[in-house]
């Protein structure tokens, strides 16, 4: 069902390189037209057309034309910047614009409560270069960043982080050279909100979370001039204690700058008792609050929990907006109004920036991109959306499966755009059939194409299609059917076909578990496909058996199964049943997981292993023997031990060369070369962000694949966490 011609986009041209294949953007998706996750958004107050979108996990990107198309500003910081380090500038955070020359671009990274960035960089040319103008040192998170012009000669920089409230004063503000000491730490402690005053850039409020010692909201009026830590004062007075409450978030409307706004949502441990979301509204900077509206447990608004914001429009201090999962518009002036639910942004919503320039327009930005809305003329109804993702290349991609010896279908598990399909387009379909959310494990049966596994985030339900990636999907595969979900509730649960036969299916878990009837099923009374597959555990199990499986594969020309554990032993059955199984390798190594497995091509006695754990183990081994007179040999020392290993493959062709998929982008080994000299980058063209899969897609049925018109010769593909899917040629 899946035979089309390789597209120009597989064509290949430069032997080597790396090129995107997409998602260009999400097309048949709910709704159409979405992306991966962008955090943060700034528009040029003078040129509102051109913006600028801080991709959590993608870096930052400029739109010349209102987001018609994207350019990536920050891929050659990853290689400057990141190369030593497990934090990556990729990993965007607060992004703004000098008001008076807005190709004066401030870029933080990381996040002030996840961290994982390398500081803040400044460009004077729109984002065509940088300069790091605070390191890890002084921050590893910045939630958010504003700029003031105290003159037309100087600017003021505040930043909100994970180490405190930073200001830096810049005589010139064209300048980049900034040392530590110019920073001032305005006030300690994980600042995950700020709000600068439009008009008087010494007023600023903070909310401060962390330990109840210095977690709180707070203003102060000499922010701009205060040599050291200026004069705090604390406005959290009429809201919810601080311990509380998880997230607390600040606005003001423009037209009313003594007017403050703070919405509140309570932790887990007083969820039962408060309410899930609260607006309260200050006449006076916080002196007194005046609760406006909560929502409780059950209503409309109880699922905006997550990541939650809240802004005023700038000339209607009764209009706000607030949201997290879901996003809602409410009119303060009629009292018994409910919140008007705004469709179709994408679900999980993280920002929302108001154009500088025109009041009545506005963006979102959350997990499914950059979205643009317009202000209806009345409040009750909903404003008009329209995506804004074409060529923002930003999915994030847990896993993808690459059809054998058909590179033109490629199916992925995504975070919260579920399961995505490349069909020879690098506008990706989004299948919809096993349900939204996260996706995880896809896999393409070797033989035949149109039978496709999926799973929904933390395995809330696995599913098979024996019709293609556009279904109909099978629903129930796992649940109800004795299988351990318990044990596999590990956000994504690997899961793999016999090559050659789609009625097997192995998983992982407390011990292998198998079903030999995958594609069996009913049709209920709805009309929805029901599994009948009938699983069993398979083993290994015993009291030598150390650990839980956490890898499965088969053996391509025997009928021997392969399993791998939490404490590194292999096992090995010739059927994959109780009481038949083996250890291939008896060692076991405390702190190292198995996390991935792959035969060499041609020689299946060869087994590349790749291991998780302490920087002792955070290596690829070579098993030779598997049949007998098994030795395993550590592949190379000079594989970077600060590297997370997040996927591996074989060539495809030569037993001598494997690939490991890392944090920082791909890594290749060639057995002909010393040791010291055994892993080498490979990333020319590449992003150096995490890469969670890479696929072959020829050599997993038979020992030395033919080339094929829709294969070129040891073709690989990676599955990136923030940067899509790519292609190379390795030969």
């Amino acid at each position: 069902a899946w035979h089309v011609n390789v597209p120009g986009l597989l064509a290949v041209s430069d032997t080597g390189r790396w090129r995107s294949i997409g998602p260009r953007v999400l097309v048949k998706a709910q709704p159409d037209g979405s992306q991966g996750r962008v955090d943060h958004l700034a528009v040029d107050p003078h040129e509102p057309s051109t913006l600028y979108a801080g991709a959590v996990r993608g870096g930052l990107w400029k739109s010349l034309d209102g987001g018609d198309s994207w350019s990536n500003l920050t891929d050659g910081l990853a290689k400057q910047y990141a190369v030593e380090r497990r934090e990556s500038p990729l990993r965007a955070g607060g992004v703004a614009l000098d008001p008076l020359e807005s190709e004066i671009v401030y870029y933080g990274t990381g996040s002030s409560r996840y961290r994982g960035g390398v500081g803040i960089f400044k460009s004077i040319d729109g984002g065509s270069s940088w300069h790091q103008i605070a390191d890890h040192h002084l921050c590893q998170g910045v939630s958010k960043i504003h700029v003031a012009r105290a003159s037309d000669d100087s600017a003021i920089v505040y930043a909100a982080t994970d180490m405190g409230l930073l200001r830096l004063h810049i005589a010139d503000p064209r300048s980049v050279v900034v040392s530590p000491r110019d920073w001032t730490v305005l006030r300690s402690g994980q600042v995950e909100e700020m709000h600068v005053d439009a008009d008087d850039p010494g007023i600023v409020y903070v909310a401060v979370m962390g330990t109840s010692s210095v977690s709180g909201l707070y203003r102060c009026h000499d922010a701009d001039t205060a040599p050291g830590s200026p004069t705090w004062i604390d406005i959290g007075g009429g809201l919810p204690a601080m311990v509380a409450i998880s997230s607390i978030r600040l606005d003001v409307c423009a037209a009313e700058p003594a007017s403050l706004y703070a919405s509140t949502t309570p932790t887990s441990a007083h969820a039962a008792t408060s309410p899930r979301l609260s607006i309260y509204q200050s006449p006076d900077r916080g002196d007194t609050w005046q609760l406006r509206r909560s929502f409780g447990d059950g209503q409309p608004t109880s699922r905006s929990l997550y990541n939650p914001f809240l802004r005023v429009h700038p000339q209607n201090p009764n209009l706000v907006w607030f949201g997290g999962v879901n996003l809602f518009k409410l009119d303060l002036s009629r009292h018994r109004a409910s919140p008007v639910q705004l469709w179709p942004p994408h679900d999980d919503h993280h920002e929302m920036t108001f154009d500088p320039t025109d009041p009545g327009r506005y963006y979102i930005t959350g997990d499914g991109g950059v979205w643009r809305l317009q202000v209806a003329s009345d409040p009750a109804h909903s404003d008009p959306c329209v995506h804004r993702n074409a060529d923002l290349r930003v999915l994030e991609f847990y896993d993808f499966d690459v059809a054998e010896g058909d590179p033109s279908l490629i199916v992925g598990g995504t975070q919260d755009n579920g399961t995505v399909v490349f069909t020879g387009s690098d506008d990706w379909n989004a299948t919809y059939q096993p349900r939204g959310g996260d996706g995880a494990y896809s896999v393409i049966n070797c033989s035949n194409h149109d039978v496709v596994l999926s799973q929904y985030q933390f395995l809330r339900d696995m599913l098979i299609s024996v019709d293609g990636p556009d279904g109909p999907w099978i629903h129930d595969f796992v649940t109800g059917k004795g299988h351990p979900n318990d044990d596999l509730y590990v956000r994504k649960a690997y899961a793999t076909f016999r090559p050659a036969n789609p009625d097997v299916v192995a998983t992982a878990g407390d011990e292998v578990w198998a079903t030999t009837n995958a594609r069996d099923f009913t049709v209920d009374g709805a009309g929805h496909r029901r599994s009948t597959a009938v699983w069993s555990g398979r083993g290994p199990s015993g009291a030598t058996v150390t650990g839980s499986v956490t890898r499965v594969v088969f053996q391509p020309d025997t009928s021997d199964w392969y399993a791998g554990t939490s404490t590194g032993q292999i096992w090995r059955s010739p059927h994959g049943i109780q009481g038949t199984w083996s250890l291939a390798d008896s060692r076991a190594f405390d702190e190292a997981a198995v996390i991935g497995m792959v035969f060499a091509p041609t020689n299946h006695d060869v087994l590349y292993v790749m291991y998780a754990g302490g920087d002792a183990y955070r290596r690829v081994q070579r098993l030779q023997g598997l049949s007998g007179g098994l030795t395993g040999t550590w592949m190379g020392d000079n594989l970077p031990a600060n590297r997370q290993l997040c996927a591996i493959a074989g060539d495809g062709y030569d037993d001598h060369v494997v690939y490991v998929g890392t944090d920082k982008g791909v890594f290749e080994a060639d057995l002909s070369r010393p040791s010291y000299d055994l892993w080498r980058p490979f990333n020319d063209g590449l992003p150096l962000v995490r890469v969670n899969d890479l696929v072959v897609p020829t050599g997993r049925i038979q020992s030395a694949p033919p080339s094929t018109d829709r294969v070129p010769e040891r073709a690989l593909f990676a599955a990136t966490r923030g940067r899509g899917a790519w292609f190379v040629q390795t030969l």
